[in-house]
């Protein structure tokens, strides 16, 4: 999905990365609450209520996520787009994302994205 919304040209500058970086730093938090268990005696773990922090914990970011795909992020895929004919919608996606290109050169690239689909 990443490949349908960012030019090959851009990959390199931080959005190839993020999905490393978000995966990596999930599993650093996981770590650091792992660190707040109590001893692995069975009874500081049954009188311990730190696992309904880490039982809740992954709310936090899910509702993030949500909420940014809900009111920030809320195109379909370009291959979507031109999938089920919504013009309107892939061409301002190939303006947005090509901004720096001419009208001829973004024709040209929705061209060559409908010869693939």
């Amino acid at each position: 999905m990443l490949e349908e919304t960012v030019p090959h040209q851009y990959m390199d500058k931080g959005f190839g990365a993020s999905t490393n970086i978000c995966i990596n730093t999930g599993i650093m938090m996981i770590t650091i609450l792992g660190v707040g268990n109590p001893e692995h005696e069975y009874e500081d773990l049954k009188a311990s209520s730190y696992w309904r922090f880490i039982y809740f914990f992954p709310v936090i970011p899910s509702t993030i996520s949500i909420l940014m795909f809900l009111f920030v992020h809320r195109e379909d895929s370009l291959m979507y787009c031109l999938q089920n004919d919504m013009e309107d919608e892939y061409k301002n996606q190939v303006a947005k994302i090509y901004r720096d290109e001419d009208e001829n050169t973004r024709d040209q690239i929705i061209a060559n994205l409908k010869a693939q689909v």
